[in-house]
């Protein structure tokens, strides 16, 4: 479950921090309200591809933190073991793009790479818009929703 998010530089956002509450989450607002500027901060935090386009203006870098409790997911805790990556307190991911195309991200403080980046996100968040992607229509990802719903 996404606990919070913390964007700095990113777009129009000099700095701001959204707190999660457990189940479903809703942004909504009027157009020009920052709703896909949030959405975008999650997007990066999940691994999507990153711009320097993203940065404010004027800044040498964004940055966007997201906490994650994972208590309930054995399968995002499982890889993280697999990759060497403590699990006991949660997950932190925090994603860093400069200005000179210099991209870094670590989890719980340990640097790594996008393709461990998105191994993981993968099981976190599953965001719904117009027109995007949904994992329900995944069929690798209908095991896991099984197991989950089992428990």
């Amino acid at each position: 479950m996404l606990v919070s998010l913390h964007v700095k530089n990113l777009a129009l956002i000099d700095e701001t921090e959204v707190y999660f509450k457990e189940g479903l989450n809703i942004l909504t607002g009027e157009t020009g309200a920052g709703k896909s500027i949030i959405i975008d901060a999650v997007n990066l935090a999940l691994g999507e591809r990153a711009s320097k386009e993203l940065i404010k203006s004027g800044a040498e870098k964004a940055c966007v933190e997201a906490e994650f409790d994972i208590s309930h997911l054995p399968a995002v805790r499982q890889l993280m073991q697999e990759d060497e990556l403590d699990p006991e307190d949660g997950l932190i991911i925090s994603r860093e793009i400069a200005a000179s195309g210099k991209n870094v991200c670590p989890l719980n403080g340990t640097l790594v790479n996008l393709a461990i980046l998105n191994k993981i996100t993968d099981l976190l968040v599953d965001v719904h818009g117009q027109h995007e992607h949904q994992s329900l229509l995944s069929q690798n990802k209908h095991i896991y929703f099984l197991d989950s719903f089992c428990h």
